[in-house]
């Protein structure tokens, strides 16, 4: 009697542990997630961030790091410090937008004919 309670409690204790990491990776990888890459970084995997319109203060993804490439290449008429291109519109890419003439926040439009021009 006492090996099957063992036993029961093992096997319950296991599909915890399962359930637990099942769940965790699934909130880990996310809905809607865009990956990038951050220059510089000692670390070979990608940065997994969300990314959705508009793009805010505070908001993250590839999109912003777009928009980090785009201020660093001409749009940075106040010879501001590079970007660093990670992804995250914070308080210097912020001030990167409004040198280069423009506020927040970005619409899907405003990135598609402005800043991403490939679509």
């Amino acid at each position: 009697m006492k090996n099957k309670s063992k036993i029961i409690i093992i096997t319950i204790i296991a599909i915890i542990i399962v359930v637990i990491i099942v769940l965790y990776r699934k909130y880990k990888k996310g809905a809607d997630i865009s990956t990038v890459i951050v220059p510089g970084s000692n670390s070979s995997s990608p940065l997994e961030i969300n990314a959705t319109f508009p793009l805010v203060y505070g908001s993250r993804g590839k999109e912003v790091a777009q928009v980090q490439r785009w201020v660093n290449n001409g749009y940075n008429p106040d010879n501001l410090a590079p970007l660093v291109i990670d992804g995250i519109l914070g308080p210097k890419t912020r001030q990167g937008i409004i040198s280069a003439g423009f506020s927040l926040p970005i619409t899907k439009e405003f990135y598609d004919t402005r800043i991403d021009k490939k679509n």
